[in-house]
């Protein structure tokens, strides 16, 4: 991977760590508030913004999990994580659904 591409996509993973950390304030505010209103509003335009580096980075090839080690194993679910149970990309260049199988994985409902 060349090194334009892999700062884009560390900008893509960033911006994914950073919008999951924002909705987990928001989720303390009052909602309908003025400030959520305004944090809302913050984080729509953060959400265009990374939507458009993560076309940027499919249009320059890269198309696979942004959580992948150089062995090909991904190091994050998109699900379900230890660290971080309700994480999840907000964005994802990957043309493979892994979320789909990682969904069809979980033990069905009783």
């Amino acid at each position: 991977m060349n090194e334009e591409l892999q700062v884009l996509k560390d900008r893509v993973i960033t911006g994914n760590e950073k919008l999951y950390r924002a909705w987990e304030q928001m989720k303390g505010l009052e909602p309908g508030g003025e400030a959520w209103k305004q944090a809302s509003e913050q984080y729509d335009k953060a959400l265009s913004f990374l939507e458009a580096l993560c076309i940027e980075l499919k249009a320059k090839g890269f198309r696979d999990c942004l959580y992948k080690n150089e062995f090909g194993k991904k190091t994050k679910h998109c699900l379900v994580n230890p660290d971080q149970p309700a994480w999840f990309c907000r964005v994802c260049p990957s043309q493979h659904s892994y979320w789909e199988e990682e969904l069809m994985s979980l033990p069905s409902p009783k």
